[in-house]
């Protein structure tokens, strides 16, 4: 799961849909399959976590490309105004993938080991 939401972060926007559609799977299995109402609610606030972080790593990232196309646009920028948008980018998607990391060790203290690969595992074989 979490290697699939790294390339989803990694790959940029195109991939964003496929994260929000695990992310969707999972918010529906987890109300479905968690037996107690206090670890469907730390689980769900952990999938609202996920949820969070990729929609503004999404929304950043068509940012930087709207920023990056603008720069390209002036012959006289300079490489160091370049690689500052570009480097914010990438701290954004760093700041995401450890949101998304955080996100997913409460998504393992909520759901008991047994149901794990039910629920998750589920999720991210989903076509």
């Amino acid at each position: 799961m979490l290697v699939a939401l790294f390339c989803i972060l990694v790959l940029g926007s195109a991939n964003a849909s496929a994260g929000r559609t695990f992310v969707n799977r999972l918010d529906k299995l987890i109300g479905k399959e968690l037996a107690t109402s206090a670890a469907k609610t730390e689980a769900k606030a952990a999938v609202g976590e996920m949820r969070e972080s990729i929609q503004e790593y999404d929304a950043k990232l068509k940012q930087a490309a709207q920023d990056i196309a603008k720069l390209n646009e002036d012959y006289a920028v300079s490489a160091s105004e370049f690689e500052n948008t570009v480097r914010e980018l990438d701290g954004a998607r760093a700041n995401a993938f450890g949101h998304l990391v955080s996100a997913r060790a409460k998504l393992r203290a909520a759901i008991p080991a047994e149901q794990w690969g039910g629920i998750v595992g589920a999720a991210a074989r989903a076509k």
